[in-house]
């Protein structure tokens, strides 16, 4: 069986419906708002579970519901 071609990030973004591809650009700036500082934590930790993003034990690994 032959491997299908990785995809970008931007590649899998054209493809979905723009709700989801609205959704996920908010959350990525969300993102760059708390690494910037501009969102304390407890306010990110809510934002990120919103969006079904949550934390595991292991440092820097997350699990994300779809």
């Amino acid at each position: 069986m032959q491997e299908s071609p990785k995809k970008s990030m931007k590649e899998i973004k054209r493809d979905l419906p723009p709700l989801v591809r609205e959704e996920l650009d908010d959350f990525e700036k969300k993102i760059r708002d708390y690494q910037a500082g501009m969102i304390g934590d407890i306010k990110f930790q809510k934002i990120r579970l919103q969006m079904g993003t949550y934390a595991q034990r292991q440092d820097g690994v997350q699990m994300q519901r779809i």
